[in-house]
């Protein structure tokens, strides 16, 4: 029997939101019915409340925060959708600093951007391509997966350049991992970064399609694939583990991509060599 709540299209925008509500929440598609209010509200509306819904933990199942919003459009105390006990920091590096930026005692880096970055994505792109390897992916990784172009401009890239390795990861950190990294354990630290050791970069596939970095890592083994063609040009993927809840479809439109398109990190594109699910990516 087909899933009652795919007999509603709704723009793929919102399909893809709401795929991803699911996944990171471990949801069910809300009901064919909720799809057909979301409909009607347009395009630009569905995505607002998503989003809104996005950024609560979910206490019931998705289709009930989906109705409760959609009767009274803004947060109410009983919703079922409720603000985690340490609610996720949205940093906005635009505007009044004193309203986008955290309390804190720490000094705001001086190359922290305070107004939008006026560069195209290829211009963001260009410069980055300017550092080293391992620089260019640090920064990448410290990113969080977030668009280069809206955490950090062509002039401030350019600015951490021609610092020493250490100090490098440093700046990058207190400007970008600090609010866009998963978690403090992607931060990489070493006290001597040119010691020789293999440096091993990773990049991990969401069933959305979406992908984050990890690295480098140091390590003193070295594959086969990195000898060949040197670490700059290896990229090892782990593609998200399979939930039993979510339709095969999920997995098949993120990871055929893959396969035909390669990954972009900065301006490569690294295409597939190896076993699924655990690759090895080879930038030609």
């Amino acid at each position: 029997m087909a899933d009652p709540s795919s007999e509603v299209l709704l723009p793929p925008s919102v399909e893809q939101l709401i795929q991803k509500i699911c996944i990171e929440q471990n949801q069910t598609p809300p009901h064919a019915d909720l799809k057909r209010k979301l409909a009607d509200r347009g395009e630009e509306e569905s995505l607002r409340i998503l989003n809104d819904i996005a950024r609560q933990k979910i206490r019931t199942n998705l289709s009930a925060c989906i109705n409760h919003w959609l009767k009274n459009n803004h947060h109410q105390p009983n919703s079922p959708c409720s603000s985690p006990s340490k609610p996720p920091f949205v940093a906005r590096l635009y505007g009044n600093p004193q309203d986008s930026l955290p309390s804190t005692s720490e000094a705001v880096p001086d190359f922290m951007v305070t107004e939008p970055p006026r560069e195209s994505e290829r211009a963001v792109l260009e410069a980055l391509g300017e550092l080293e390897f391992r620089k260019q992916f640090l920064i990448l990784s410290y990113s969080g997966g977030k668009e280069l172009q809206t955490v950090i401009s062509a002039e401030e890239i350019r600015r951490l350049k021609d610092l020493p390795m250490i100090q490098f990861e440093q700046k990058v950190w207190q400007s970008l991992g600090q609010r866009y990294a998963l978690s403090r354990e992607d931060r990489r630290m070493y006290p001597d970064w040119d010691c020789g050791k293999t440096h091993i970069y990773h990049c991990h596939v969401y069933l959305n399609g979406n992908t984050s970095f990890k690295g480098p890592y140091l390590n003193k083994t070295r594959t086969h694939l990195q000898k060949v063609l040197g670490d700059d040009n290896v990229l090892i993927v782990k593609f998200e583990e399979e939930d039993k809840d979510c339709p095969l479809c999920y997995y098949y439109g993120a990871y055929s991509k893959i396969a035909k398109e390669g990954i972009s990190v900065g301006l490569r594109r690294y295409r597939f060599f190896g076993k699924l699910f655990f690759i090895s990516m080879c930038m030609w």
